[in-house]
């Protein structure tokens, strides 16, 4: 339970939050698990050795004079940044940070229109003086789509560091009605006279056809434009029927533009802050949020690896095999074809070509090869020679004559 409790009274002529220094916040920043980027798809698996690692380096950061910046999105701007980390610590799975922001203005922003952070993990960190810290923690970034989702939200610390807990009491019954949730059959709503403020998309904010994806009823009079004069409670039904519209349950998908994930991230948000509920898978992948594989389902797919790649290995030296006894290559070939086989393309050197699928050009050749074509070099290329027969007029007692013939006009010269 909290320590303290702070009623905020809503428009006062003095706001008693003003007088208060909210300067400080205890945040969630990461969890136990394997996590993938939305777009880059790159994976951080986040273990308790790792957070260990990265509280025990921030810690000697912050003695050398390093601080790590709390920046909005994943800026390097000095004037994008909003505070500082103050400390790391561990709580259970979760490694929690407490952060300090300075400026009302920002701090305002922190826990209400801002709820999210996204950890910067350099894998190789080097200082100004060029000393080498391995991978650390580099900024905390406050952010509207974080890739460890489900985080805790922002908790306001006091002085003594002891957690502040802000009760807010509407002044209106109808503000209070639109905080509910409501049950009421989504085909019972009239959705031509609900405001655009029920909507989770408006295209044109002035030209109703634009407007798209209701899920809050009316409330209030209807107006002289026919419609209700603002937004009534979030209703549980009109949440599902935009889900299964996001997804295509008519055949189409709502034409949303560049906004559509934007909008499956708002729907998202509704499930899980307002419903308390879990989203359809679909609706997550819409918004590029699946979930990331679990490590037993990450084991089985290097399982699935390592198999496919020895079945291919088989596969190529049967093909060898095939070719061996096709009298196509030679022994001293197979091991290289073999090789060539298993390589599935390869980029070239010149832009103008495209990519080449190695082992498809070797099958054709040596497919268009007639049986027999490699045999041995040596049996087509040895050369054969025969020693020239003696003359037939040349015996061997003439031979014997002449020699001697030759002796005796030596010894009379």
């Amino acid at each position: 339970m909290a320590e303290k409790v702070i009623y905020e009274l809503p428009k006062q002529e003095e706001d008693p939050m003003r007088s208060l220094d909210l300067s400080r916040f205890e945040k969630e920043l990461l969890r136990e698990g394997q996590w993938v980027h939305p777009q880059r798809k790159f994976r951080l698996k986040v273990t308790p050795e790792r957070m260990a690692n990265w509280i025990r380096k921030f810690q000697e950061m912050l003695s050398s004079g390093i601080k790590v910046p709390v920046p909005y999105g994943h800026s390097y701007d000095p004037k994008d940044n909003a505070g500082w980390l103050e400390d790391l610590k561990l709580a259970g799975k979760s490694l929690i940070g407490v952060l300090n922001i300075p400026r009302q203005e920002d701090a305002q922003r922190f826990g209400t229109t801002i709820k999210d952070v996204s950890v910067s993990i350099n894998p190789d960190f080097i200082d100004g003086t060029g000393k080498r810290w391995g991978e650390v923690i580099e900024h905390i970034a406050a952010t509207l789509h974080p890739v460890v989702t489900g985080q805790k939200n922002f908790v306001a610390l006091g002085e003594d560091g002891q957690e502040i807990e802000i009760l807010r009491f509407s002044p209106a019954p109808q503000d209070a009605a639109a905080s509910a949730i409501s049950d009421k059959p989504w085909g019972d709503v009239d959705k031509a006279q609900l405001p655009r403020e029920c909507f989770l998309y408006a295209g044109d904010p002035e030209k109703k056809s634009t407007w798209k994806l209701p899920v809050y009823e009316g409330a209030g009079e209807i107006g002289e434009d026919g419609l209700h004069q603002r937004r009534g409670p979030l209703n549980r039904n009109g949440v599902y029927a935009a889900a299964a519209s996001m997804a295509g349950a008519h055949g189409v998908k709502p034409d949303l533009g560049d906004d559509f994930q934007k909008v499956a991230r708002r729907l998202v948000g509704l499930y899980r802050e307002e419903l308390k509920e879990e989203p359809p898978e679909n609706l997550l992948e819409a918004a590029g949020l699946s979930q990331a594989p679990s490590e037993e389902d990450n084991e089985k797919e290097a399982d699935l690896q390592e198999r496919l790649i020895e079945l291919e290995a088989k596969a190529a030296e049967s093909e060898v095999r095939n070719y061996l006894l096709q009298g196509k290559i030679t022994p001293a070939m197979a091991e290289g074809v073999r090789r060539l086989l298993l390589v599935k393309s390869a980029i070239p050197l010149s832009a103008e070509l495209e990519r080449l699928d190695v082992a498809g050009e070797v099958r054709r050749i040596l497919e268009a090869l007639p049986q027999g074509a490699a045999v041995q070099m040596d049996e087509k290329t040895t050369r054969r020679f025969e020693i020239p027969r003696k003359d037939a007029g040349m015996t061997d007692e003439r031979a014997k004559a002449l020699a001697e013939e030759n002796r005796r006009l030596a010894k009379i010269d």
